[in-house]
């Protein structure tokens, strides 16, 4: 069994640890809920031999990738294809296409707001 201790802020209040790692209710103040998706930002200069700067929505279920140094996306149904081998951003289903349209926009709106000046509590 692992121990925990209690967290400490800057200002030394205590509080106690979360019942697992990473679901803190301090930030947010909610019991109820957890986030479903996060967006991500990788940027490494574009120096040969070096990974790609890449940006990304991921969720439970879909991974949305972007890749500014090549203007390139990919879209990938991790439930269905937990390696992401299957790239689904061509697709012409209607049903992915929506889910693309939507990752797209909920990406965008993400990538704005972490550009901000707003402060971030999720």
């Amino acid at each position: 069994m692992q121990s925990r201790r209690l967290a400490f802020t800057n200002d030394r209040r205590q509080y106690p640890p979360p019942a697992k790692d990473g679901e803190g209710i301090y930030h947010s103040g909610s019991e109820s809920s957890w986030r479903t998706e996060f967006f991500y930002e990788l940027e490494t200069g574009f120096r040969k031999g070096f990974i790609p700067a890449s940006e990304a929505l991921v969720r439970k279920d879909f991974k949305y990738f972007y890749w500014p140094q090549y203007n390139f996306e990919q879209l990938f149904d991790i439930r269905t294809d937990p390696k992401e081998m299957n790239d689904l951003v061509n697709s012409t289903e209607l049903g992915i296409q929506k889910k693309l349209d939507e990752m797209r926009t909920r990406f965008q709106e993400l990538k704005d707001l972490a550009h901000s000046d707003l402060a971030i509590i999720l």
